[in-house]
C-alpha cells in the first residue's frame, strides 16, 4: 500500500479529511429496523460509552451511492472509554491522531492503523474525554 490515503467511506455528505483520519457525522447514519430507517439522533452518540457500544449491536451501517445501496449489521464492536484504557489511541493524550476522540460524541471517523487496516471509530460521550466505539 502506498500513496495518499483516500476516503474509505462516504456517506451522503462530505467527509473532512485531517491527515489520514477522516470525520464523519452521526446524521449521515442509518439505523433500519423492521424495514423502517431512521438516523440515530446526536444525542445516542453522548450516552455513556458502555451503553452505546451495546446498542449499537444489531444495527446496520448503510452506504447509498449511485442507485446502490450496501447495508451490513454491527455485530462487533469495542469500547475505548477515558485517559486509563490502555488499549485506546487516546491513552497517551491529545494528538493529531487522536483529535476527533477528544470531540463532542456523534462524531465517526476512520484512521489507519498498523500499516495496513482502516478503523472506523465512533466518538461517543461528552467533549474533552476521549471516548469512542
Amino acid at each position: 500500500m502506498g500513496g495518499t490515503k483516500t476516503c474509505v467511506i462516504r456517506l451522503h455528505g462530505e467527509c473532512k479529511q485531517i491527515s489520514r483520519v477522516f470525520l464523519f457525522y452521526a446524521s449521515e447514519i442509518l439505523y433500519t429496523v423492521l424495514m423502517f430507517r431512521y438516523i440515530l439522533p446526536k444525542h445516542f452518540y453522548t450516552c455513556p460509552t458502555l451503553q452505546v457500544a451495546e446498542e449499537l449491536l444489531g444495527k446496520f451501517l448503510v452506504v447509498s451511492k449511485n442507485d446502490t445501496e450496501i447495508s451490513r449489521m454491527i455485530t462487533e464492536v469495542e469500547a475505548y472509554n477515558g485517559f486509563e484504557d490502555k488499549a485506546s489511541h487516546a491513552s497517551r493524550g491529545l494528538t493529531k491522531r487522536n483529535a476527533p476522540m477528544f470531540e463532542e460524541g456523534g462524531i465517526w471517523y476512520v484512521y489507519f492503523v498498523y500499516g495496513m487496516y482502516d478503523m472506523l471509530n465512533i466518538v461517543t460521550g461528552k467533549k474533552g474525554y476521549p471516548a469512542a466505539v
